[in-house]
């Protein structure tokens, strides 16, 4: 793995430590690490200038996450994932995300708004600059306050695993000239209908991104598979 140590700090180490996860499911959503390459965890602790221990335990939860497999004598590698998952991962989104959205309208408080609003700004910042990895990170964060402001843990811990295991197909729609526009547009349109309290609309707006989302995916593997 190339580069030098990021410098990650853990003056506040925990067992698996939220920076550094952090850190590495992003390489891996970015495809910084991609689909089968392998996870050497030597290699990742001296790159990111960490000991080996809270590698290994990142590791184990990015592999309940999905987004990491272990494969008979070649070890821990990016998982691979096949266009039926995606479709799968997709229409379980397109069940939940829209009930966190009505959620989100119907219990939303001030500061949820507030907070969903700085952070569509500061996402559209990022991509007009053509920086895509703080974009993709903002991307992320709209999505899971709308998740919080719906406050159904329960419902959220859900939602969060999936949105990991489906951004790295996101990145791949957002190839498609307009898609991140169209997102854009799609997220603001989400936030006006939870900051109203329209539920019924916060619902909708949610299942046709998701949707819209799936169908920019599914054109891009189309094109590969006919190439």
């Amino acid at each position: 793995m190339a580069g030098g140590p990021v410098g990650i700090s853990l003056a506040c180490w925990h067992p698996v430590t939220q920076e550094l996860l952090g850190a590495l499911r992003r390489m891996i959503l970015t495809g910084e690490l991609e689909p089968g390459q392998r996870l050497i965890e030597r290699d990742i602790a001296d790159r990111l200038g960490v000991s080996r221990t809270p590698v290994r335990e990142c590791i184990r939860k990015l592999e309940s996450e999905g987004l990491v497999e272990h494969l008979p004598r070649k070890g821990c590698v990016v998982r691979r994932v096949s266009a039926g998952e995606v479709v799968e991962v997709f229409m379980i989104r397109s069940s939940l995300e829209p009930l966190a959205s009505r959620l989100a309208a119907e219990r939303r408080m001030p500061r949820d708004v507030t907070r969903l609003r700085k952070i569509l700004t500061d996402l559209r910042s990022a991509a007009a600059r053509g920086d895509s990895s703080t974009a993709h990170d903002f991307h992320v964060l709209f999505h899971e306050t709308i998740f919080r402001a719906a406050r159904s843990p329960r419902l959220a811990g859900m939602l969060k695993t999936l949105m990991h295991q489906s951004f790295w197909y996101a990145r791949v729609a957002y190839t498609i000239p307009g898609r991140i526009e169209q997102a854009q547009a799609e997220h603001a349109a989400m936030l006006d209908a939870i900051e109203t309290g329209d539920s019924d609309l916060a619902e909708s707006r949610s299942r046709e991104h998701v949707n819209r989302s799936k169908a920019a995916y599914m054109s891009i593997q189309s094109t590969v598979t006919r190439a």
